[in-house]
């Protein structure tokens, strides 16, 4: 069967305001992402107690955000109390986990990461295959939004 999809064209802007005393550090940049493929949008929450995938980044995801990749994940805890660690993998073992605060956003413009604890020489960037949250104290709700070119 041909695709019936048609690439999308989107953006992303982040723009910081901080008027501090007589200095401006304020920001806008913005970021294209031409030929959008495939995108996801979600709302789940994170029970309490465990670690739960929010995407997978492989056939084996399925019923959840499945993609080979991404281009654009932006994950934001909807709770306005708890936070939620958040875990970025690769199967190989590259791992690295954030502290998303309540309300708080994290955002990520490549699948691509490399996790030394060790502070030797950089090795090389694998492909994550997995992010997935564990709540601090109670459950909370976790949007995402993926895309993928």
């Amino acid at each position: 069967m041909a695709t019936v999809i048609t690439p999308s064209n989107g953006s992303l802007a982040v723009t910081f305001t901080l008027d501090f005393g007589s200095k401006d550090y304020g920001f806008t940049k913005t970021i294209a992402f031409n030929s959008i493929t495939e995108a996801d949008k979600r709302i789940m929450t994170l029970p309490l107690g465990s670690e739960t995938e929010i995407i997978g980044i492989s056939a084996a995801a399925i019923g959840r955000g499945i993609f080979s990749g991404f281009d654009l994940l932006i994950l934001t805890n909807q709770d306005d109390t708890n936070f939620a660690r958040i875990r970025v993998s690769e199967n190989g073992g590259d791992t690295f986990d954030y502290k998303l605060l309540p309300k708080q956003l994290l955002i990520l413009t490549s699948d691509q990461i490399e996790v030394n604890t060790t502070e030797a020489a950089f090795g090389a960037f694998v492909t994550a295959d997995m992010v997935s949250g564990q709540p601090d104290t109670a459950a909370v709700d976790i949007e995402y939004i993926i895309v993928k070119i």
